[in-house]
């Protein structure tokens, strides 16, 4: 399942480009605890950085 998730980010991303924790919990039906501890893991394996968006005053996840 896991592997899903992270393929499905992928694909979110590549289309949105970068998009808040928020922003991509919208397009995901997984509980949000669970969301974190993928993105978490995504961003410690180097998939996807963690970037401050002044504009939105929020990080934003994107590929890496």
């Amino acid at each position: 399942m896991e592997n899903k998730v992270k393929e499905k980010i992928i694909s979110i991303l590549k289309e949105k480009g970068e998009l808040t924790f928020e922003e991509l919990s919208q397009y995901m039906n997984i509980d949000k605890f669970v969301l974190r501890k993928i993105i978490a893991d995504m961003v410690r394996g180097s998939i996807l950085l963690k970037v401050p968006n002044f504009e939105k005053g929020k990080f934003v996840y994107k590929l890496a």
